[in-house]
């Protein structure tokens, strides 16, 4: 799957989701946080992202950023995600953050922050994994 040899969190055979939620204001994320990079050496990061959460490459197929104008409830935006009416209530109630500009998420991704030990970066903060339901 690519370049890096860390734990592996993608699970094709669960319909689970796991998600980051922006703690600052979108303004303060680099522009470059979430850009690939897919050339030079093999040690290289795969984007800034990946590394602050401590694994490597995704599929950015199975990614999706969502945001919604200004500061909005969690519960909000997850319901604007693919599958969301699934999962949005019960992953809005598990979070301390109920607002945010921005949220991130990985599907059929189940990231482990006990295998890496980050729960957080500067920019975003992990909440949980989730099942998802694909006919909401």
């Amino acid at each position: 799957m690519g370049r890096y040899d860390g734990p592996d969190f993608e699970c094709e055979d669960r319909d689970v989701v796991s998600i980051w939620i922006a703690k600052c204001s979108s303004g303060d994320i680099p522009n470059d946080y979430f850009e690939e990079n897919y050339g030079g050496d093999d040690d290289d990061p795969f984007n800034q992202f990946s590394t602050d959460f401590g694994f490597g490459y995704y599929d950015h197929d199975f990614v999706e950023a969502m945001a919604l104008d200004g500061l909005s409830s969690l519960e909000e935006i997850l319901n604007c995600s693919s599958y969301g009416k699934s999962f949005a209530k019960t992953a809005a109630l598990s979070s301390e953050i109920k607002e945010t500009v921005h949220v991130f998420l990985m599907y059929n991704f189940e990231y482990k922050p006990e295998v890496t030990g980050t729960i957080e970066s500067n920019f975003y903060k992990f909440i949980g994994v989730y099942d998802y339901d694909r006919n909401a």
